[in-house]
């Protein structure tokens, strides 16, 4: 699931900051935007495959699964709305990558915080008996 989602979009990224000229080289380019989130995204899946993390639960899978999807996409994105820093005069993105980054933020607090059987993080959440 991993690897496969980020395709799409590491490709559509690299093509638009390429265009653009924002890549120092193309090498750099395929390293950072299909190279890193590819090799990361396979690795994590990989690693979960193979270890028994699998068979105690979702939960940890889940947890480290949004937090690295949540963080990988926001970057991507960001270098694909061409680094729309607050702190640089605004564009039309300014506005939307700060709701994302808030978002990121929210998502990332909820996955830490979450725990499981304890109901922490989850508003209204059904704890059934096994």
């Amino acid at each position: 699931m991993l690897p496969v989602t980020v395709l799409p979009i590491a490709v559509k990224t690299w093509l638009r900051v390429a265009a653009t000229g924002g890549v120092g080289s193309p090498v750099a380019g395929v390293l950072v935007y299909w190279v890193v989130p590819l090799g990361v995204t396979t690795l994590v899946a990989t690693w979960f495959a193979r270890s028994d993390r699998v068979r105690q639960g979702a939960d940890g899978f889940l947890r480290a699964t949004l937090l690295l999807a949540v963080w990988l996409y926001f970057g991507l994105n960001f270098a694909l709305f061409g680094f729309p820093w607050p702190w640089a005069p605004w564009t039309t993105r300014t506005p939307s990558a700060l709701i994302f980054l808030a978002c990121a933020l929210g998502l990332s607090a909820l996955a830490l915080a979450s725990r499981r059987g304890s109901g922490v993080g989850v508003p209204g959440r059904l704890i059934l008996v096994d």
